[in-house]
C-alpha cells in the first residue's frame, strides 16, 4: 500500500481516497486480493505508526481520505521497498548505515554488505552503495524505456559490487558513478530523480575528498 501510494504521489496524482489502490494490480499478496474489509484496518495502522496522514472518514478511519505518505513513509518506501516490518525493527539492525572509516588498512565488511570499509583510506564508501541501492529501488519509477531501465539497473548492479568487493580502484567507482548519473538524468523531472543526482554528486565528493 505504502508504495502504490508512492508511485501515485511521484506520478504527480495523489489520490483522493484508496479505491484506486483496491481496483490497482497492487491490490495483491501472494495471488490473493485485498478484500475492502481488510484494507481498512491496514490504512488505520500505517496511520497509527505515521506512515500515512489524511482526512477521516465514518467508520473508516484515520487516512481513509486524501492519504499522503508522511516523511518516515517515505522513507520506509525508498529504503526498505515498503516493508513496514523491516522499517519498524531497523534500529534493532545496521541496516542502511552510513559509516566513515579513516586511516585503517585491509578490506572489512562490517555488519552487513552496505557498510565497507576499503583500503583506499578516508572514503565515505556507503555513499557509493547507497546511492546504487537507492537508484536500483526507485529504478520502476522512472518512467525509462525499458533498454535503458536495464541498463541503468544494471550499472547499479555493478556500482555496489564493486564498491562492497575487495578493490580500491577510484577510476573505477567514477566512471560507474558517472554511468548511473547520466542514466538517472535521462528520466522525467521529479523529487526521486532529484534525490538520486543529489545522492550520486555526495556519493562523487566521497571518492574525491570533496
Amino acid at each position: 500500500m505504502l508504495s502504490w501510494l508512492y508511485q501515485q504521489e511521484v506520478a504527480g496524482a495523489p489520490p483522493v481516497d484508496w479505491s484506486d489502490f483496491l481496483a490497482s494490480a497492487d491490490n495483491h499478496y501472494f495471488g490473493s486480493r485485498f478484500a475492502d474489509s481488510e484494507v481498512a484496518p491496514a490504512i488505520s495502522d500505517l496511520a497509527e505508526r505515521n506512515l500515512v496522514t489524511g482526512m477521516s472518514a465514518d467508520q473508516l478511519g484515520p487516512a481513509a481520505v486524501k492519504p499522503r505518505l508522511t516523511a518516515e513513509g517515505r522513507d520506509c518506501v525508498i529504503e526498505y521497498g515498503g516493508d513496514v516490518s523491516e522499517y519498524l525493527n531497523r534500529h534493532g539492525a545496521s541496516h542502511g548505515t552510513n559509516v566513515t572509516m579513516n586511516h585503517v588498512t585491509g578490506n572489512t565488511v562490517i555488519g552487513n554488505e552496505n557498510i565497507v570499509n576499503n583500503q583506499a583510506s578516508g572514503i565515505d564508501v556507503a555513499k557509493l552503495v547507497d546511492f546504487a541501492d537507492f537508484v536500483r529501488q526507485v529504478l520502476p519509477t522512472l518512467g525509462l524505456p525499458e533498454d535503458e531501465r536495464a541498463e541503468l539497473g544494471r550499472q547499479a548492479d555493478e556500482l555496489s559490487e564493486v564498491t562492497t568487493a575487495n578493490e580500491s580502484d577510484r577510476g573505477r567507482w567514477r566512471r560507474l558513478i558517472d554511468a548511473v548519473m547520466a542514466g538517472v538524468t535521462k528520466a522525467a523531472p521529479g523529487v526521486v530523480t532529484s534525490t538520486a543526482i543529489a545522492m550520486g554528486n555526495e556519493a562523487v565528493k566521497a571518492i574525491s575528498g570533496g
